[in-house]
């Protein structure tokens, strides 16, 4: 399996293996949708995925039924999948965060069958660990500015800060330091756990992937947009992004406005109301003045929770999550 971070750089990582192994099965995830991909693991990872590639009877027939022998996955497929069935990872590019690394590693490294070699790669530009050549000083730069940008975007907390011993700069030059390193199991294993334990986002890969024009267009938005999203809440809640002197904060209410998620719940907020690209949106029929009167019960709930005054709090936006 063969992890890319960049839309661009998967494709041209497709094409040339492609180009070299003709006759390997060789598949990506880009833009596929989740039937697809489902497809696509189960094809190439049948052990760890219980499926049987045996010759009875199938009603999926020639290429769609066939092994896939090199996958190329995007960042979406770093946590939550079965990838055992491999024994070969190559990290093609740089995540943003170290999180990303480790769940990567992840996908592989649990338990088989029998023992065997397990073998990771992590390819590393060679300017990387010069601070005098433009791609490492832009590449560090660039990095510390984007997490000052996601943090100002929703005070989300990110892992990257400056000095940090976990700066993918830092990470990089280690790296660069192994040739054939061997790593005894139990140290892959403390990173990983580590890495999970860090209080970090998934949103920052996310953002990441925002360019300056669609920065820009998100922040000039008007105040009040509201939205609808079916969730797997057990009763009708509320989600507002509040602003007080010019900070974020996001919250979910209950319908009698009572706060079940503050602020310092970001993530699993976020969570919550993460959308993926083919959700369907839902605009289901909801009586206004229900809605105005909710939201002031929240929004006067908050406060005095937070010890502000309703009247300093803007509504920045608000979705129904329903049930």
């Amino acid at each position: 399996v063969i992890f890319c971070y960049y839309r661009d750089t998967t494709r041209y990582v497709v094409e040339c293996l492609r180009s070299i192994f003709p006759d390997r099965n060789i598949e990506h995830t880009l833009d596929r949708s989740s039937d697809e991909i489902e497809d696509y693991i189960r094809r190439f990872a049948p052990v760890s995925n219980t499926i049987d590639f045996g010759e009875g009877d199938s009603d999926v027939s020639g290429d769609e039924q066939k092994p896939i022998d090199i996958l190329v996955a995007t960042t979406a497929l770093s946590e939550g999948f079965n990838f055992q069935d491999a024994s070969l990872l190559i990290n093609f590019d740089l995540p943003w965060t170290v999180l990303i690394l480790a769940q990567r590693m992840g996908r592989i490294l649990r338990p088989w069958n029998e023992p065997r070699g397990i073998y990771i790669y992590t390819l590393v530009p060679s300017t990387m660990g010069n601070d005098r050549i433009y791609h490492a000083l832009n590449w560090k730069n660039r990095l510390l500015k984007r997490n000052e940008e996601m943090k100002s975007f929703s005070d989300i907390p990110v892992l990257v800060e400056k000095g940090s011993e976990l700066e993918m700069v830092s990470l990089a030059r280690a790296v660069r330091q192994f040739d054939d390193e061997v790593m005894d199991l139990d140290d892959v294993f403390e990173f990983i756990e580590k890495a999970d334990q860090l209080k970090t986002s998934n949103f920052i890969d996310d953002l990441a992937e925002l360019d300056e024009s669609q920065s820009k267009k998100y922040r000039r938005l008007p105040y009040g947009i509201k939205s609808y999203k079916k969730t797997g809440l057990k009763k009708q809640c509320l989600y507002l992004l509040f602003n007080h002197n010019h900070r974020m904060y996001p919250a979910i209410t209950d319908e009698n406005g009572v706060v079940i998620f503050n602020s310092n719940k970001k993530d699993e907020i976020m969570q919550i109301i993460r959308s993926t690209r083919d959700e369907q949106p839902r605009v289901p029929d909801y009586d206004t003045d229900s809605l105005d009167r909710w939201l002031e019960r929240s929004r006067n709930e908050w406060a005095a929770g937070n010890g502000f005054l309703p009247s300093e709090i803007k509504i920045v936006c608000y979705m129904v999550l329903i049930p």
